[in-house]
């Protein structure tokens, strides 16, 4: 009978079954993507080992350190020395791999080379080695031309070929510290780890600059290594990824455990899609009941005659929800079907062509399976409540095609009120349960231990937290009616078309409620990705560790002569300035003067034994520490200085303190407007008044205590210490302190430097100041081509690509901007879609009313107007609670404590909260009258 009434119904049966089938494309999609991540043995082998080499051989340690590895380590997985340290006990010297096996080894080099492009200079990741054999394709593949056979012959990436703008068969150029050397390109490479957009080049051995590669891992072509070979060659410090190992079903005792587990990246994506799938199932079961109501509504008389002719309560219920199964399972399989084929399509795109990132495409049938499930419940579930109201008709008023509207019980609100109360419980739950896990796992990290709560219950804890938005949702549709019944009430004076539309709305939920609904789960769950994705960007932004300000370039003038090791101020400070001024005419250049905060100090090029360099000898040194000791043993691991738990600096705070790796200086040096340029920001009137007057600017509140802060002068023999010891000089006695009444302004973001002051208050307090940055501020974020010529300047002004190098801040990454604006389209497009759905099949349920109005004389444009408002009405209402129920569901995650800020993006959620009900209702008024009867057809009155 279900699928007779299907058949009969197909319009509606294909709209139910594809919006059932959307979620599950989604679900199903993700599943296969995030199964594709995962590496089978054969493809491990494949893509890392390539065609026919036995194994990757990496030496980690000295000898006699208890090296334990993961079975598939080096290629993936870690090693350490045992009981998860990674303690080097015993020092010495590294061993050759070539020493430990018999079989020929390739060596893999990796570094970075500067290389030459159109408009300057670029550093680029480079390999070197005798990598492009037939051996090892799969890991290396040569595209176009040849192998490198001499020193001087380089391949490169596609990508990198035609930034360059050359062909093979061209000569290239590399900046080394020794000059400029020209290298023949014969060929064109990929290999298992670079995408159509990675930059690299492999050169032939011996080509690069020595001492700008380092020996990364050997390849064994022709010998096969059993367990045993892999745990003696970790006796010496080398671990192996064994082709025999790991393709063989052998034991492998003494293997480390593998940290791979189903909560790692691939099961927070699967996670995260089941928990978004989750909320559009519920909003298509919502849309999917509507659709079920309006047909059984349809069916009334139907049912009617098959009650009256014996038909029990049961018999019905059955008709209907079989119905819901039947449509389930159909969408349930579409939904698998599409999305297998979306994987399928998107997997290349996502890839952007490197072959690691998806091995091989997987169908995770068990998963699938479940996913199959799902839909066949919602099915069910969507088809439940209307199969509930068709068992209770009223037999003779059923034949008679009278409908009357739902009377209001009073204990249906009190059954939504419980509803929401226990979905909020669950949010509550669910959010205490994410802070208990973090604290406790930051208590065991501080204590150096391992974390007591399994992963699995961050997990756990997300479920509970969806789940519990769900019920909340639920509960909030169950009190629906009432809400448009007290709408209806309150619009009683307005004018005809709202008080038509509101009165209407509230008297018949059964067709305006699934409106409602609709937009409310849509705005809902686009308002809390939204919250989340503004939570995750606020996060990154608060731990980014700036070291100048945005749209920057910073260069350090200290170099470094490694022949005295001394340091000194670069020669030619003006010659930077005027290059960076011709790349980027409107720039602000200053230069900020410091004072080390550090001494030379040189070592023993045998023994290793430090000394003060002569540059320091006798000096002391200039630092700023926190005012609270507690604080200050932040830095130390001298435990007589103090708690570092118990300093009551915010983690912003504790954070900053550890700023300045540009600088180097605690104390920063200049004129207000070149300390305006550091700083990226204005001084406020006080700053400026406060270094006028010979005082300091603190950057951090921690150094201020009763209104000064504390230079302390540290004798430069304390910082002279054996190399494998560790001191701090937060906590040296000073040989003496200067304080100085301090003015406080927090910067937006942490730079570098504790203290500002004047050149006039450095020379009062003889602090030997030196120039130590030269910082650009730049208009914009600077182009590809500026940023070739900034890396070029050290290369230009002095020969050598290394001599400085060019710092350019942009600030932390945006990861959410172009998310948010694209979901705000794509949620406006969504909740259209679903309101038209829903107020399609209203329309279907209410034809008879409308041409009743018509009949009565309502005019075309007042029919207009009442779709028109009673759109507004149903679309705002669901708006603005869907908006709220997902800054509450964003917010469980966002507790004191809790894995996110809380940031919820206005902008964006006043968009989705007022201009998805505006957009609904236009729409509404564009298409309203067009289907339906005029007020002459007597046989939709009828």
């Amino acid at each position: 009978m279900a699928a007779r009434t299907a058949r009969r119904s197909l319009g509606r049966s294909i709209l139910v079954a594809v919006m059932i089938a959307v979620p599950v494309a989604g679900m199903a999609g993700a599943a296969v993507v995030t199964a594709s991540m995962e590496a089978t043995p054969a493809e491990l082998v494949a893509l890392q080992l390539g065609a026919e080499a036995e194994a990757v051989l990496q030496v980690v340690a000295p000898p006699d350190n208890d090296v334990r590895q993961e079975v598939s380590a080096p290629v993936q997985g870690w090693w350490d020395t045992g009981a998860g340290s990674y303690e080097i006990r015993n020092e010495g010297d590294q061993v050759d791999p070539s020493t430990l096996v018999e079989g020929e080894l390739i060596s893999e080099s990796l570094g970075t080379a500067v290389v030459e492009t159109p408009s300057g200079l670029r550093a680029v990741p480079a390999v070197e080695g005798d990598l492009l054999r037939p051996e090892l394709e799969g890991r290396y593949d040569l595209i176009d031309g040849r192998a490198p056979s001499t020193a001087g012959d380089v391949v490169l990436t596609p990508a990198l070929l035609e930034s360059l703008d050359i062909a093979i068969g061209e000569e290239a150029t590399i900046a080394t510290p020794d000059g400029e050397i020209a290298v023949d390109v014969v060929g064109v490479y990929r290999s298992s780890d670079t995408s159509v957009t990675s930059e690299e080049l492999l050169a032939a051995p011996d080509t690069l600059a020595e001492g700008t590669m380092i020996p990364n891992r050997y390849f064994l072509l022709d010998q096969e290594l059993t367990w045993d070979d892999v745990l003696a060659l970790n006796e010496q410090g080398v671990i192996a990824a064994s082709r025999a190992v790991l393709l063989g079903d052998d034991a492998t005792p003494g293997a480390r455990p593998s940290d791979l587990n189903l909560f790692g990246l691939g099961g927070g994506v699967l996670a995260f899609a089941a928990l978004i799938g989750g909320f559009l199932l519920f909003q298509v079961v919502l849309l999917a009941a509507a659709a079920f109501m309006v047909g059984a509504r349809q069916q009334q008389r139907a049912l009617a005659v098959l009650a009256s002719v014996g038909g029990d309560r049961r018999l019905m219920r059955a008709t209907v929800t079989a119905g819901g199964v039947v449509l389930g399972l159909v969408g349930g399989l579409l939904g698998i079907a599409l999305g297998i084929g979306g994987a399928a399509a998107a997997i290349p795109l996502l890839s952007g062509g490197r072959a690691m990132s998806f091995p091989g495409f997987h169908l995770p049938w068990l998963m699938l399976a479940v996913t199959v499930l799902l839909a066949v419940l919602a099915g069910w579930a969507a088809a439940l409540v209307p199969a509930r109201v068709a068992s209770r008709i009223d037999i003779v008023p059923a034949l008679r095609g009278a409908r009357r509207p739902p009377t209001p019980r009073r204990a249906a609100r009190i059954t939504a009120f419980v509803v929401m109360i226990v979905g909020a419980a669950l949010l509550l739950i669910g959010g205490v349960t994410l802070v208990i896990a973090r604290a406790a796992a930051a208590a065991a990290m501080a204590e150096f231990e391992p974390s007591p709560v399994p992963p699995e219950v961050d997990i756990i804890a997300v479920v509970v937290i969806g789940l519990g938005a769900v019920v909340v949702q639920l509960g909030v549709v169950l009190a629906l009616p009432a809400v448009l019944r007290l709408l209806a009430r309150a619009t009683g004076g307005a004018r005809s078309a709202l008080r038509l539309a509101a009165r209407d709305a509230g008297r018949n939920s059964a067709r305006t409620v699934p409106v409602t609904a609709a937009v409310m789960t849509t705005v809902f769950l686009a308002s809390f990705i939204m919250s989340v994705l503004s939570a995750g960007q606020s996060e990154t932004d608060k731990t980014y560790q700036a070291q100048a300000p945005a749209n920057s370039v910073s260069v350090s003038t200290i170099v470094y002569d490694y022949v005295s090791q001394e340091e000194a101020v670069f020669d030619n400070i003006p010659g930077i300035e005027s290059a960076i001024l011709e790349i980027s005419p409107d720039a602000r250049v200053a230069i900020v003067e410091g004072t080390p905060s550090e001494p030379s100090i040189r070592y023993d090029p045998v023994t290793g034994t430090p000394t003060l360099g002569e540059s320091s000898s006798g000096s002391s040194v200039a630092r700023v520490f926190p005012a609270d000791r507690d604080c200050r043993a932040v830095f130390s691991n001298d435990p007589e200085l103090g708690d570092p738990r118990e300093c009551e600096g915010s983690p912003e705070e504790i954070q900053g303190l550890y700023s300045g790796y540009m600088l180097r200086s605690d104390i920063a040096i200049g004129e207000p407007d070149d300390l305006e340029v550091f700083l990226g920001e204005p001084l406020s009137a006080e700053s400026r008044a406060m270094l006028a007057r010979g005082g300091a600017v603190a950057l951090n509140p921690l150094l201020v205590e009763d209104g000064e802060v504390t230079i302390d002068r540290l004798p430069a023999e304390q910082f002279v210490v054996e190399p494998d010891e560790f001191a701090d000089p937060a906590a040296f006695p000073p040989e003496s302190s200067d304080r100085l009444p301090a003015a406080m302004q927090v910067l937006s973001a942490g730079l570098g430097g504790r203290i500002l002051i004047s050149p006039e208050t450095a020379e009062r307090l003889d602090i030997a100041a030196r120039p130590q940055l030269l910082i650009a501020q730049l208009p914009e974020e600077p182009t590809l081509a500026q940023r070739d010529a900034f890396t070029a300047l050290s290369q230009d002004l002095t020969g050598d690509p290394y001599r400085f190098y060019p710092y350019i801040e942009t600030g932390p990454p945006d990861t959410s901007t172009l998310a948010t604006w694209a979901l705000v389209a794509v949620s406006a497009v969504i909740a259209l879609a679903a309101s038209s759905i829903a107020i399609g099949l209203a329309r279907i349920d209410g034809r008879r009313d409308e041409a009743i109005l018509g009949a009565m004389g309502a005019t075309r444009s007042l029919r207009r107007a009442v779709s028109l408002w009673q759109a507004i009405l149903l679309a705002g209402v669901g708006s603005l609670i869907g908006a709220a129920l997902g800054v509450l569901t964003a917010g469980a995650l966002a507790l004191p404590g809790g894995p996110l800020p809380f940031a919820p993006p206005s902008l964006p959620l006043a968009i989705v909260a007022v201009g998805v009900p505006v957009l609904i209702g236009l729409g509404a008024w564009l298409f309203a009258g067009r289907s339906t009867a005029l007020p002459t057809d007597r046989t939709a009155i009828s």
